[in-house]
């Protein structure tokens, strides 16, 4: 592209590009604002993808254009931005943006990547390679999923209060997934449609408070050989309508289910068959599974404890955990189990459950 190609708005981001400052293009009307209304934005907030891609990988009229960072925020972004196996030469940050086509990283390698508050049809990020975060937070909205299959994400991969959503297919595909820190769903998080972390791996925690994981059809978190350095945290204001599956997952610390809603009306609320938690599980107060919880052969190196936790499955089994090693304290008490060990609850150090099936579990 040639510069004389360029609208006012666009040189504006090529200019800017060189110190790394942020071009702001929002006119402080939250209404007119929001990425939702991106269609209607006059050519003052529009630019073409191919100028931002020229930017990041330093072709045509960029190729003599030092550049320390791309970052706009309430921007129109016209046409795919494809930046597929590139290597992206600075940062890049696109705030509160709305996209006309699809956001195209697949193989690509970057500094880091936000695209915070913006609205996207969808993403695809196959093997991304990042040496910092990956933000799809602050209200990002994609409406036909996100693919981050066999990605690397060297800091945070950070999706609080976003929505994910996708009628033909997962919402997140991150299979293989790599994340050095932190996944974060947190803070209003919504997806619609499967999350898939099969094989994935966390170096720090996998964060959950205040979000919704919605998949009537089938299973609405899915982490099978799922692997988390740190602790899963699925408490207070989680919810999974349509279960989470956990197969053979391991994790390295604590899993809070504390809080937590659980429930699928096609099968198990929690299938964690085969899990190795290396501290404790904790189902406690607020805890609620409508559906089988299957913990068969599971292994939790800390406590297992329920206390004040509702199970509940009306079709069969609300616990089956044929072969549950616990090594120390299994801790149910407050109302969980009182028909069976009264309300003083019941402890047990060492516990091994080499066949044990509750079918009625009550408050």
């Amino acid at each position: 592209m040639k510069v004389s190609d360029f609208t006012m708005c666009e040189c504006k981001v090529r200019e800017a590009a060189a110190t790394g400052t942020l071009v702001d293009l929002r006119v402080g009307d939250p209404a007119i604002d929001s990425p939702e209304n991106g269609t209607v934005w006059g050519p003052e907030r529009c630019v073409r993808a191919e100028v931002i891609a020229d930017l990041l990988n330093g072709d045509s009229a960029a190729a003599s254009v030092p550049v320390r960072g791309v970052r706009v925020q309430g921007a129109r972004i016209l046409g795919e931005l494809n930046l597929e196996a590139v290597t992206l030469r600075c940062p890049l940050a696109l705030l509160d943006c709305s996209f006309a086509s699809a956001i195209n990283l697949n193989e690509a390698t970057a500094v880091s990547v936000r695209l915070s508050g913006s609205h996207v049809p969808t993403v695809h990020a196959r093997q991304l390679l990042t040496r910092g975060d990956l933000r799809f937070d602050e209200g990002f909205s994609v409406s036909a999923g996100v693919e981050l299959a066999a990605a690397h994400i060297g800091g945070d991969l950070d999706c609080k209060g976003s929505q994910f959503s996708n009628s033909g297919g997962p919402a997140l595909n991150a299979d293989r997934l790599t994340v050095d820190g932190s996944l974060v769903f947190d803070e209003g998080f919504e997806a619609s449609g499967e999350v898939r972390l099969p094989g994935a791996h966390i170096g720090g925690q996998l964060i959950g408070f205040g979000c919704h994981f919605s998949n009537p059809d089938g299973y609405a978190l899915i982490g099978d050989g799922l692997r988390v350095a740190g602790g899963v945290l699925c408490g207070e204001g989680f919810e999974a309508g349509g279960g989470v599956r956990l197969l053979h997952a391991h994790i390295g610390n604590l899993l809070v289910c504390t809080g937590g809603h659980f429930s699928n009306s096609n099968g198990p609320a929690l299938n964690a068959d085969g899990l190795t938690v290396d501290g404790s599980m904790f189902c406690e107060g607020g805890f609620s599974a409508n559906g089988e919880v299957s913990l068969l052969g599971t292994h939790i190196g800390g406590q297992f404890a329920c206390r004040g936790g509702h199970f509940s499955n009306p079709d069969g089994l609300a616990l089956n955990a044929a072969g549950l090693i616990v090594d120390q304290d299994m801790v149910c008490s407050e109302g969980v189990l009182s028909q069976w060990w009264g309300k003083s609850g019941w402890r047990s150090h060492q516990w091994r459950a080499r066949l044990l099936r509750w079918s009625v579990l009550q408050l």
